[in-house]
This record gives structure tokens, sequence and C-alpha cells, in this order.
């Protein structure tokens, strides 16, 4: 059975922030998929050896939206996890 303050402890914990960290990395591979999809329509379309050399800095740039979402994934679940860590280290002592 919990007790009162750990139900306490656990409303205080809960963040609707934390909830929608989960929705980043999903939201990251659309996005790159996107970006995929994107230069695919813009490029090939028009294809020659021009966008054969530059493509690669067009691929960069349609997917640094997908690399910045991914990178505030990683952060935010880094956080979560240093943070039950040491919540977990503070109920053994």
């Amino acid at each position: 059975m919990t007790s009162i303050n750990e139900k306490k402890q656990d409303k205080k914990n809960h963040n609707p922030k934390n909830s929608l960290v989960h929705l980043l990395l999903p939201l990251s591979i659309l996005a790159s998929l996107a970006g995929f999809a994107a230069f695919i329509i813009l490029i090939i379309p028009d294809f020659n050896i021009y966008w054969l050399i530059i493509s690669p800095i067009i691929i960069a740039f349609y997917q640094a939206p997908a690399v910045y979402i991914y990178w505030l994934w990683k952060k935010k679940t880094n956080r979560l996890i240093e943070k039950e860590s040491s919540d977990d280290k503070k109920k053994l002592t």
C-alpha cells in the first residue's frame, strides 16, 4: 500500500511537460522523413550535375529541424533519468 506522502510526492513529480518528452522522438523521425520527401520533390524533377554536387548540403539543411528535435529529446530524457536516479539515491539514504 502506498502512503499519503508517496502519493503527494508522485503528484509533485508529475509534470505535464515530462509527458510531452516522449513525443519528441517520433516527431524528429517525422521531421526527418519530411526533409527527405521535400528534397526529393524539389530536386529530382530538375536533376543535373549541379544538384548532385550540392545535394549533401541541401539534405543537411532539410535535416536540421529533425536533428534539433532529436537533440531536445535526448537532453530532456537525460535530465529525467538523472532526476530519477537522484530520487532513488535519496530514497536509499
